[in-house]
């Protein structure tokens, strides 16, 4: 663990001595602040930037592994969504929020990774395990959320890892942040499902999907978890009221339903420790979904009494 973990920093600072507008000799300081199974993410800052400190002297490195010929493909599709979100992304939507997302700084071939700059917030769904948003709080993040993401939609851009870890949230600034766009795996762009209502099928589904299968990180904070589900939830349905007819808003929630279904289907289960895990996990999140689908279906029915 320790010589893989030495051999990451040693890669992310060959990065970084890549980049044209700084000193190759200068330090860095290299921090991992998460982990996937495709890549790592450092923080690093450079010269004398203060811990903690997140302006000009701070980027983000994204490692990846380079395992799979499916980990170099995920690379390509997230250095052209940062490229789509820096051109489609509005700067600031309803009620005064300011809409950001990560500048592309450099892209390396050798080793894989991208450098970004580095924005602030905390992701949201963090956000939601320690802060309890009033109802007009709720209505506000979404809206801002869904001016953002139609946005994208409506030229087309599926933005696939649509998650609450994936938007930082900073109080301070009104400000969110939408950060990781691209696919971690082709099957999700389910293409065994209807398109009529692609992408936002597609990401409303996954979005649903995330909160639904988070079960460990909320297992001693179910709270935190019916707040999140709240805000997804929330969301979808402002979509739902936005599309005119009843027949439209069926289609979409049954390519919703679809779509979520595919997911379910990736969470492999196998008869091992972390296997029945997974299968717990799965069973867990199938009921959560079932739910919450119908609770959509509900409120598409009463928004057209």
């Amino acid at each position: 663990m320790k010589s893989d973990s030495r051999k990451s920093h040693l890669e992310v600072e060959r990065v970084l001595k890549q980049l044209a507008d700084r000193d190759p000799t200068a330090p860095w300081g290299i921090q991992l602040i998460g982990q996937g199974y495709q890549a790592q993410l450092f923080l690093a800052r450079y010269g004398k930037a203060l811990v903690g400190q997140l302006d000009e002297n701070a980027v983000v490195v994204k490692l990846y592994k380079e395992t799979l010929a499916a980990d170099r493909q995920a690379f390509q599709c997230e250095k052209g969504g940062l490229k789509v979100l820096s051109e489609l992304l509005p700067g600031n939507v309803c009620g005064g929020w300011s809409i950001r997302s990560p500048s592309l700084l450099y892209a390396s071939d050798s080793p894989l990774a991208l450098v970004m700059s580095s924005l602030p917030g905390v992701p949201l769904d963090s956000w939601l395990h320690s802060n309890v948003p009033t109802t007009a709080e709720a209505e506000s993040i979404v809206e801002a959320l869904l001016a953002s993401l139609q946005a994208l939609w409506t030229q087309g851009f599926m933005y696939g890892d649509l998650n609450l870890k994936n938007i930082l949230y900073d109080e301070s600034q009104r400000s969110l942040s939408f950060i990781d766009p691209g696919l971690p795996a082709e099957y999700y762009r389910c293409d065994d499902v209807a398109r009529e209502w692609c992408p936002m099928s597609r990401d409303l589904a996954y979005l649903l999907f995330s909160v639904a299968v988070s079960v460990k990180s909320t297992l001693r904070n179910p709270a935190a978890r019916k707040r999140q589900q709240f805000i997804v939830s929330l969301l979808v349905r402002r979509y739902l009221d936005s599309i005119g007819s009843r027949q439209q808003q069926t289609t979409l929630l049954e390519e919703i339903r679809s779509c979520v279904e595919t997911h379910l289907r990736e969470l492999n289960c196998s008869w091992s420790p972390s296997g029945i895990w997974r299968q717990l996990v799965k069973q867990i999140t199938q009921s959560r979904l079932s739910r919450t689908l119908e609770q959509l279906a509900v409120h598409r029915q009463e928004v057209q009494i």
